[in-house]
């Protein structure tokens, strides 16, 4: 049995934030409004080292800039040593209420960091909640519940949040440059285009800045090889994790390009049954997001064609530049509009839109990407969103937007092949 001076340090430590210059997430923003209303439990959910816990001890700092006392806040880390590996809900009851014995009567809070640790927690948090007045955080990985879980597990009586990798923005306030100073911006322009191709090399998990390449891979294959090891094959039984690794990597090098699990199954010498199992495993870590179909004349989704980008690049170290940047924009869209609104658009006569996104009821944007566009390349990255604005009558042109992102325009005459088109800096779209 923890004394409540054990529990006391515990908190302390698991609460502790050492980075000289945390970056400010818009998840806190987000989380902070109703910081001190009771509302229903709150989940952070997201890839491992992307930065939930971090996110929870910076509305632990808040919640005392508040007037919140230390004292009515109990934030457990369950990887911390001196919580036993083995803990039960019975220990948690005990650490939860000797800790608030002492609480004053302020409104009290519970942190409950990596808490799938605790075999059968979900049953104390939901008597907690029904029983109390506390405001509960949970943050979790994926050895044994993964997001789609968390809602079941608790009887939807959830607020989830996705935690994600740095953007490119938040990855500029780590480095602290000033981005938003268009003045600042062009002085430092040449430091802004380092940054940029350090943010493609190594991706946005916070503790990847600046790493060598060497640093980088062993990073990401430690990663890996946790998440696959410790999560994937507890939880799913997953008993093939060398073809869970070669799948990942194939993902890796075609990144946004049509999956066929018929054919990737043929190739494997398993069933596409089994390739659907394990992406969909590769899913719920948090490694990859689909995006599907979209017919623009039908309105129609059509779920059996599919593309995957990574949640990082640091998944895709081998990807061809235009594939990186593309996984990027990706990214800004998810983070922008959320992944039900995000498809890709191919006609019958195999003109594909990299991303057509859903703005509203009858507002779309239809966006191109590519590294470099020039004289060879252009008639190819323009025709397909000259093929789609053919759909659209006149007077619906102007509620849609189409635009080519890519990292260099060469082009000897920067006119585009129609007004609606405009072409900008990938960059500039990732600053938002």
């Amino acid at each position: 049995m923890l004394s409540y001076e054990q529990i006391v340090r515990i908190s302390l430590d698991s609460s502790r934030i050492t980075e000289s210059n945390p970056v400010e997430r818009s998840l806190e923003e987000t989380l902070s409004v109703n910081l001190l209303k009771r509302k229903p439990v709150k989940v952070l959910t997201g890839l491992r080292r992307c930065g939930k816990s971090h996110i929870l001890k910076k509305i632990y700092r808040r919640l005392l800039d508040a007037g919140i006392p230390q004292s009515n806040i109990l934030f457990l880390n369950f990887e911390h040593d001196e919580l036993s590996p083995s803990l039960t809900t019975t220990d948690l009851r005990a650490i939860y209420e000797q800790y608030k014995s002492r609480a004053s009567a302020h409104p009290f809070f519970l942190f409950l960091d990596e808490v799938q640790n605790v075999t059968g927690w979900e049953r104390f948090v939901r008597t907690l909640y029904d029983s109390s007045p506390d405001e509960i955080y949970i943050t979790g990985s994926n050895s044994r519940l993964l997001s789609s879980e968390f809602s079941t597990a608790l009887g939807g009586r959830i607020l989830e949040y996705a935690v994600y990798p740095f953007s490119f923005p938040e990855y500029l306030s780590g480095r602290n440059f000033n981005y938003r100073d268009e003045f600042y911006l062009q002085e430092n322009r040449l430091l802004f285009r380092r940054y940029f191709d350090e943010y493609i090399r190594c991706g946005g998990l916070p503790e990847t800045a600046g790493f060598s390449t060497e640093n980088l891979t062993a990073y990401r294959e430690s990663l890996i090889e946790k998440i696959i090891i410790k999560d994937l094959m507890q939880h799913f039984q997953i008993r093939n994790p060398a073809l869970l690794k070669t799948l990942l990597f194939w993902l890796g090098m075609n990144t946004g390009s049509l999956v066929n699990s018929t054919h990737l199954g043929s190739d494997a010498g398993v069933s596409d049954k089994t390739v659907e199992t394990y992406l969909r495993c590769l899913e719920s870590a948090f490694f990859i997001r689909r995006i599907q179909k979209y017919v623009w004349k039908s309105r129609r989704i059509f779920t059996a064609q599919k593309k995957f980008y990574f949640i990082d690049p640091l998944f895709i170290p081998d990807a061809h530049s235009s594939r990186r940047i593309e996984n990027l924009v990706y990214l800004a869209l998810l983070r922008r509009y959320g992944k039900e609104d995000i498809f890709f658009h191919r006609d019958k006569d195999g003109h594909e839109v990299d991303f057509l996104v859903r703005r509203g009821e009858n507002s779309y944007a239809a966006i191109q990407v590519t590294a470099v566009l020039n004289d060879e390349n252009q008639q190819r990255e323009f025709r397909s969103l000259l093929h789609l604005i053919k759909n659209i009558s006149g007077q619906e042109i102007s509620q849609h937007t189409f635009e080519v992102l890519c990292l260099a325009d060469e082009r000897r005459h920067s006119k585009t092949p129609h007004p609606a088109i405009i072409v900008r800096p990938a960059e500039r779209f990732l600053l938002g």
